[in-house]
């Protein structure tokens, strides 16, 4: 009929021509740009230089250990090798303990002990930090006892952490969670106390609930406090688990340092100490990327 209009038809896809490839969607390509932006910016010439700084020193420092190491009066030997060893040495028995498994099983253990000393070190000492910081009486009657305590030095108690617990991975555990426990309370009780008065005062007079400043205030201002209490207590947990171990052990890596002093033999020491280190690194690089997690506002 005249006057009456036919209703348009679906508009179909846009197709692309053949032989071109189709046309990505302008957020997936803003995703991949940032993905890539992100990428390119943390490589730039200052990281290279640093990372290429870092090898160097390294390289001038095990060169030194092997130059002026060695036999009284042989060449430019500076430190008698009885007491620190060689490279070469380090690099046999570390390659020695890797074919017949002595490292791995050792290893797994002092790791172990350490991630599970430092979870439960870092976990009551959040909980322990929020619960006397948030309130004035719990932190008025029992933060200078928590302090008290905190004054006595902490690896004094691991002969008596290791009779209450045995000479399992359980003492172990336990020496590295009180060294870790202090350093966690202290950051979280002092984060919770420096938050903005005047904002929850603000939020308060607006009407929010004390479970929303929680959450919306206390924690995220907080988290900086405590995810750097946990960096620094990386080493700790480490140092916990492997005095520990050379105390009272049958396995870890504190125990190869050990039966390697026993036997005086410095360049092992010196392997089982070079992995040590590299596994602390690792974890702080974990604890880096847990950091740009709870704090991604940092780096917007």
């Amino acid at each position: 009929m005249k006057g009456r209009v036919a209703p348009a038809e679906e508009a179909e896809p846009a197709r692309a021509p053949a032989g071109r490839p189709p046309v990505a969607e302008p957020g997936k390509l803003s995703q991949r740009r940032t993905i890539g932006t992100r990428v390119r910016e943390r490589i730039t010439p200052r990281a290279l230089v640093v990372g290429a700084g870092n090898i160097g020193v390294l390289a001038l420092l095990i060169l030194a250990w092997q130059v002026f190491a060695g036999r009284p009066g042989e060449g430019l030997a500076i430190v008698d090798e009885f007491y620190v060893g060689r490279p070469g040495e380090a690099w046999a028995a570390f390659v020695g303990w890797v074919e017949d498994g002595t490292l791995l099983t050792n290893t797994i253990i002092t790791l172990r002990e350490t991630l599970y000393g430092f979870a439960i070190g870092c976990s009551l000492g959040v909980l322990a930090g929020f619960a006397l910081g948030l309130s004035n009486i719990l932190g008025d009657i029992l933060r200078p006892l928590v302090m008290a305590a905190n004054t006595i030095p902490k690896l004094a108690l691991a002969p008596m952490l290791i009779m209450w617990f045995g000479i399992g991975e359980a003492s172990k555990v336990a020496v590295a969670a009180l060294l870790v426990f202090f350093l966690v309370f202290n950051n979280t009780y002092q984060g919770v106390r420096e938050v903005d008065q005047h904002l929850v005062n603000a939020l308060k007079m607006l009407g929010a609930s004390r479970m929303l400043i929680l959450r919306r205030v206390t924690i995220p201002s907080s988290l900086v406090w405590v995810v750097t209490s946990m960096r620094i207590s990386v080493p700790y947990a480490f140092l916990g688990a492997v005095v520990g171990e050379m105390m009272a052990a049958q396995d870890g890596l504190g125990t190869l340092i050990q039966k390697s002093s026993n036997a005086f033999q410095p360049s092992a020491m010196v392997a089982a100490i070079l992995v040590l280190i590299v596994m602390a690194l690792i974890l702080n690089a974990v604890i880096s990327v847990l950091e740009r997690v709870l704090l991604r506002w940092r780096y917007v």
